[in-house]
């Protein structure tokens, strides 16, 4: 049973920044897979397996972490419309609508050094020793 591979078209630069997942956004910023293999210096089947779902054994839309920098510096160099954010995807899709990685969003209220609890390994006090 063999696999073709379908290539991806190649879509305007604007399509770039919306681009469904990272991959498509970065495919679609050079021109084609095979311009992002040449920046990568890896085979073009590495760069169309970005576009698969993990199941059939790609990264489901998302580049190796490893190459980000490299595809970065060279859009900003050619000029292309690629930012760090369509190659990393926005928040949301990581983590989900309405969600935070931390915690609630807080208003920006200075800080009151008298309501902070005190720390919680305070060495106790030296006594006097006569």
């Amino acid at each position: 049973m063999s696999h073709a591979i379908t290539p991806l078209r190649a879509r305007p630069a604007a399509a770039a920044q919306s681009g469904t997942t990272p991959a498509e956004a970065a495919i679609a910023a050079f021109g084609g897979a095979p311009a992002v293999a040449a920046v990568l210096g890896v085979h073009v089947t590495r760069v169309y397996r970005y576009t698969y779902p993990r199941a059939r054994g790609g990264t489901g839309g998302l580049i190796p972490a490893e190459h980000l920098q490299r595809l970065l510096a060279t859009a900003r160099a050619r000029g292309l419309p690629l930012t760090a954010e369509a190659l990393i995807g926005p928040a949301e899709a990581l983590i989900g609508p309405g969600e935070a990685l931390i915690g609630p969003a807080q208003p920006d209220v200075p800080a009151q050094p008298d309501a902070l609890p005190p720390p919680p390994c305070q060495a106790p006090a030296a006594k006097d020793v006569a």
